[in-house]
């Protein structure tokens, strides 16, 4: 696949995709809280981090609720997750922010 790609489009572009891409499956549900992933270019780190998403204090009765039906925002390299597990042909696609 990589082989017909260098041949189709220009060498950045194709260095952008392989920095977003790993050689396996992955789900969001395998997506853990300081993990690191080794992207299919150079071997980069990419990070995945949770963080609290909608979480703030009812002012009458002192406690936690949540704003939305997610707990947490997943980012990946400070990039928000916003549509995940996305099944094409050849693998899983996640929409990112960036």
């Amino acid at each position: 696949m990589l082989d017909s790609l260098v041949s189709n489009i220009n060498i950045e572009l194709l260095n952008a995709l392989c920095y977003h891409m790993v050689d396996r499956w992955v789900l969001t549900d395998e997506l853990k809280h300081g993990m690191a992933l080794t992207s299919m270019y150079q071997n980069s780190n990419i990070q995945i981090h949770h963080y609290p998403n909608g979480l703030r204090e009812s002012p009458a009765t002192q406690h936690c609720l949540l704003s939305t039906a997610d707990p947490y925002i997943v980012t990946v390299n400070c990039a928000r997750l916003l549509k995940a597990n996305h099944h094409v042909t050849n693998g899983v696609v996640h929409l990112i922010d960036k």
